[in-house]
């Protein structure tokens, strides 16, 4: 019973760091680029989430399966490259249709996007994995260290002039 009071506290304070670093990086933005460049980043990420959709109904799976404790490597092999599958896939399609994206986006930021996409899959496929065995103080810990190094990075790109392609 300790270990679970102890996962559930580490997990919970790891969350309320994601939060605030979620807030930190949104007021921070707000004020070094203004309203219209947070609008399009807004858009850029609106897109980036809808995107993953089909990756997070896949690492739902996975979680599922491997909190069941049976054929575990199975589970995880299968999930893993489905996501791949479908990060390639997307991203090749969002290259393909680079200049759409760009106008619907309105900055020229698709291939990042597809990057993002792809790495975002691995990130959850991992995160995944960790909680589908039971470590999530460890996936949580995981989400807040990414949260703020991934903060830092955009205020220091923010800064140092790169506008919405630092953000993303």
């Amino acid at each position: 019973m300790m270990r679970l009071g102890k996962t559930a506290i580490a997990h919970f304070a790891s969350q309320v760091i994601v939060s605030i670093a979620g807030f930190v990086a949104t007021f921070v933005i707000a004020r070094i680029l203004g309203a219209g460049p947070l609008g399009t980043y807004a858009v850029a990420l609106g897109l980036l989430f809808w995107l993953s959709v089909p990756t997070n109904g896949i690492n739902s799976a996975i979680v599922k399966r491997l909190s069941e404790g049976k054929r575990l490597g199975q589970h995880l092999t299968v999930g893993l490259f489905l996501n791949l599958a479908v990060a390639v896939g997307v991203a090749v399609v969002l290259i393909l249709l680079s200049g759409r994206i760009n106008g619907y986006v309105g900055a020229d930021v698709t291939y990042l996007i597809a990057i993002l996409f792809v790495a975002n899959s691995l990130y959850s496929t991992a995160s995944s994995l960790l909680t589908g065995e039971h470590r999530v103080a460890t996936s949580g810990m995981m989400a807040a260290i990414e949260r703020v190094l991934r903060t830092g990075g955009q205020v220091l790109l923010l800064v140092a002039g790169y506008e919405i392609v630092g953000l993303l």
